[in-house]
């Protein structure tokens, strides 16, 4: 399976069993902070028009700085310069791809209204 959305078109909608969503930090690796995912989508349609099913996708997003925070009420938005995200993808019965990575800039939004001056 060649043609796949970027995990962000995944996380957070029904069709998504998410197994691990978490943000770490480890300077063994050269990276302040990074985001591991691991999820499973039920039905993903790739751009051939072919269906699969039970896709699973791993990996992660290595963050090198963040630009600017918007505090939004209760959402906290992070605009991040990242490195790109690394991911691997396993359709049943096929084994899992070797690491892809791709380089991209984007944002995060965290909704959290117990402790959002922890992640200010």
């Amino acid at each position: 399976m060649n043609d796949y959305a970027a995990p962000s078109d995944y996380i957070g909608n029904d069709n998504v069993t998410i197994h691990e969503n978490v943000i770490r930090y480890d300077s063994s690796n050269g990276y302040k902070m990074f985001l591991r995912f691991y999820f499973t989508a039920k039905k993903v349609v790739a751009d051939n028009c072919r269906t699969y099913y039970n896709v699973k996708r791993r990996g992660y997003v290595a963050f090198t700085d963040v630009h600017r925070v918007h505090n939004n009420g209760k959402r906290i938005i992070l605009e991040m310069n990242s490195n790109g995200y690394a991911n691997k993808v396993k359709v049943p019965p096929e084994s899992w791809t070797e690491m892809i990575k791709n380089k991209s800039d984007f944002s995060i939004t965290v909704e959290d209204d117990e402790k959002p001056e922890e992640i200010l």
